[in-house]
């Protein structure tokens, strides 16, 4: 089945599409190449192919941790981002079925907030323990056996070791700038504070004034109780199907937060996109597409919006495609 998946063509559009619609697919790798025209994204699919593949170095650049030291983050590009993505099709069924029901990094559908719900339930009675032990693993990715890899991850194994073996290339600059240069790009007086950390997009405000991304503060950020994934779900498993469209359900409610008209249109259409009928999630990102275009005459009345993918509504307007509303359910 693995190999099935891996080469069909349903999956490696799928792959490309995942790789295209993320937030890193504007980050080249050392190829300085990414996908954002639909011939590329075709051609790409076509490139997928296991004979002759030869995984390219990653493009190494060093982020700073909150210990003040620098983490080393690996970039691959685009077709290598492609291709593990291809396999991670086949792969993710398998790891999610037989991995232990508490653990939660590096998982679909789970995260770190599920793993702090899990210490509270663990230690929040007053029998429970006392201790944490905390382990870390010094340079795991770079230390790992590739040997044990090799043999226990159930995958292409001859793919597996190119990527093991790809290696990758330092990228990393340091500017020696002086206080005032830096003062003057990065720290700003943004409304009654002065020192904002923020950096300019390039873009006019409707005052004219430069637009700029702002460090956002920590009191900035809304307080919410996490509801922890169940230990036993599998989002491979139709059993519990209905209980991850609920968690969908809930993270989209939050991230639409404040906007019911966007709640709304989101709810008429069962959730899904009108283009490609796939679940819009707050990981996927929304447009909102007017049926009429506003140069037509077209309002921003709710009977004239649909919810679309990022990608679909590019491709509605590329393509000259026509959408109409979906029609109302109604009760018998």
């Amino acid at each position: 089945m693995q190999w099935l998946l891996t080469h069909s063509f349903a999956g490696k559009a799928l792959a490309v599409r995942r790789v295209t619609e993320n937030h890193g697919k504007k980050t080249p790798g050392v190829d300085k190449v990414t996908w954002s025209t639909p011939d590329a994204k075709y051609r790409a699919v076509k490139k997928l192919s296991r004979h002759g593949y030869a995984p390219r170095p990653l493009r190494r650049i060093y982020i700073p941790k909150s210990n003040g030291k620098m983490r080393a983050l690996g970039i691959p590009c685009m077709v290598d981002r492609a291709m593990q993505a291809l396999h991670l099709l086949a792969l993710e069924p398998v790891s999610e079925t037989c991995a232990d029901s508490h653990s939660y990094g590096f998982r679909r559908d789970r995260s770190t907030a599920d793993a702090i719900e899990q210490c509270f339930t663990a230690l929040a009675k007053k029998t429970s323990s006392q201790w944490i032990l905390e382990g870390d693993i010094r340079a795991c990715f770079d230390e790992i056996s590739h040997s044990w890899l090799v043999t226990n991850v159930p995958t292409d194994t001859v793919i597996l070791q190119k990527w093991l073996k790809a290696g990758y290339i330092e990228d990393r600059q340091n500017p020696w700038k002086g206080a005032r240069w830096i003062r003057a790009r990065y720290f700003h007086r943004e409304v009654a504070r002065h020192w904002v950390f923020a950096a300019d997009t390039g873009e006019l405000t409707a005052e004219g004034k430069p637009r700029r991304l702002k460090l956002r503060k920590a009191s900035d950020v809304p307080i919410r109780r996490h509801t922890q994934v169940h230990g036993n779900a599998n989002p491979f498993d139709p059993a519990w199907e209905s209980y991850f469209e609920d968690r969908y359900g809930l993270k989209m409610a939050n991230a639409l937060s404040g906007r019911g008209k966007l709640i709304r249109l989101w709810l008429d259409q069962d959730r899904a996109c009108i283009v490609c009928q796939q679940r819009i999630t707050a990981a996927t990102g929304w447009h909102v597409h007017h049926i009429v275009r506003r140069v037509d005459g077209g309002s921003d009345a709710w009977s004239n919006l649909v919810m679309v993918h990022p990608d679909c509504h590019r491709q509605i307007h590329s393509r000259g495609l026509t959408v109409m509303k979906p029609a109302p359910k109604r009760g018998l």
